[in-house]
């Protein structure tokens, strides 16, 4: 097995702020293939002008009972300096017990594209997690991250080494009952010591209420809070939270109804006093198949169901009942995946009495805000029989092949002459016959 894939463009700078902007051309370009069962290897390059960064990576099994990986890069810029980079880690997951182990360590001439271009350099680190269960329902985990000092620090954070040492533990006694609790160590600048916990009841599908509660150096905090969720029915999805941030109290609620139309998102914050809101709608017009539609804001794809000219066809989409084909025969479906093969076919116990589907099962794979198209084989049906006759008024015989057109639909003439003929369809001529000999029959409305 192998993949590959090759990238350019131009490096999108301080996104999200006022001073977003495309900055210099930048390239990307990995290849990784699988020699065993037991070993992959890989190799990648990027570059933008002024610097180029390759390395090559392996990751391998031991024994069937972790999986490591081992990689080195190096980077060059065009004065000549440059430096390495060597990543090292292995992975073991258990039935009972899982732990996983890193380091990375980079000389203090390397530097990646981001790093070329004005971000931080990257900075050593070693990470450490071990996960187990306590007892079913009970798992605990413990981690440590260390990062070293950056070698061209920008600030006073980044000039001194950063530790974290933390401990979580999860506890579930029932469908209906979580417990956590968290707790752990920083250090940094100064050194400081955090721990915290929670408790969530549902009630049913929709509804949950928790409590939680933390302390750190410099103040504790509490939080009493109630979420409300039935977007498989409704779209509507809701929360409130009432708590304190050391001394001062604060409420904040807020909701999201995601309609066919349209996404309304709503929120309230009060606290010191003063009270904020907002209240937005956000929506998609997408025009496809001679049709203009308006549909809630999606980063993900969409299928167009054309169901010939039948409308009220049931469409599905994994199992689930998304909608049904308007006079059209169309149906766009929204929310597929990007890039993920998912099913649509039709469920046939819920067609109109007068129509019929020959060909109703689809795979379909569409990238990320594009639109797929499914056309599945739907006619109306109202059959009525009729008898084909020759010219001396004698049934023709059985077996004899039947074309309607302008469908180009096939059928064979039955015993005594008899035919079914679909009169919902545009078809209004027969051609029986073979090459042979054949005849048409003009079938009036």
């Amino acid at each position: 097995l192998r993949s590959y894939a090759l990238n350019a463009g131009f490096v999108r700078r301080r996104y999200g702020t006022d001073r977003d902007s495309y900055g210099p051309f930048a390239a990307s370009a990995y290849y990784r293939r699988g020699l065993s069962p037991f070993l992959t290897v890989e190799g990648s390059s990027e570059m933008t002008p002024g610097m180029v960064n390759a390395g090559s990576r392996a990751d391998f099994t031991i024994g069937n009972v972790a999986l490591s990986t081992v990689e080195l890069r190096r980077s060059q810029n065009a004065s000549g300096a440059g430096g390495f980079l060597l990543n090292a880690a292995i992975e073991s997951i258990g039935n009972g017990v899982s732990a996983r182990a890193g380091v990375s360590v980079p000389t203090s001439d390397y530097a990646d594209v981001a790093s070329h271009l004005g971000d931080s350099p990257p900075r050593s680190q070693v990470f450490a997690n071990v996960a187990f269960d306590l007892a079913q329902n009970a798992p605990l985990q413990l981690s440590y991250v260390r990062l070293g000092p950056a070698s061209s620090p920008r600030n006073t954070r980044e000039a001194v080494r950063n530790e974290l040492l933390t401990a979580n533990f999860f506890y579930s006694p029932s469908s209906r009952i979580n417990i956590s609790l968290n707790g752990g160590m920083r250090n940094a600048e100064t050194r400081s010591f955090f721990v915290s916990g929670g408790v969530t009841l549902r009630f049913g599908s929709r509804h949950a209420v928790n409590f939680g509660a933390g302390h750190n150096d410099r103040q504790t905090t509490t939080a009493l809070g109630y979420q409300f969720n039935d977007h498989a029915n409704s779209g509507l999805r809701a929360q409130a939270s009432l708590g304190t941030l050391g001394s001062t109290p604060r409420f904040n609620a807020s909701a999201v109804h995601e309609g066919r139309w349209t996404t309304l998102n709503g929120g309230l914050v009060i606290a010191e006093g003063q009270i904020a809101g907002q209240i937005s709608a956000t929506g998609t017009l997408i025009a496809t198949g001679g049709t203009v539609y308006a549909r809630g804001a999606s980063e993900n794809g969409y299928a167009l169901v054309r169901a010939g000219n039948v409308a009220g066809v049931p469409v599905k989409l994994e199992n689930r009942l998304v909608g049904k084909t308007d006079r059209r025969g169309h149906l766009l479906v929204p929310n597929l995946r990007p890039m993920v093969p998912q099913h649509i076919d039709i469920d046939g116990a819920r067609l109109p009495a007068d129509a019929i589907v020959l060909t109703s099962r689809h795979v379909v794979t569409v990238p990320q805000r594009a639109i797929g198209l499914v056309d599945i084989d739907a006619i109306y049906f109202r059959p009525v029989a009729i008898k084909l006759v020759d010219t001396r008024g004698a049934a023709l015989d059985a077996g004899l092949p039947v074309v309607a057109q302008p469908s180009g639909r096939e059928t064979l003439v039955g015993f005594d002459g008899m035919l079914e003929f679909n009169t919902a369809s545009s078809d209004r001529r027969l051609i029986v016959g073979t090459s042979e000999g054949r005849c048409e029959v003009l079938v009036p409305k």
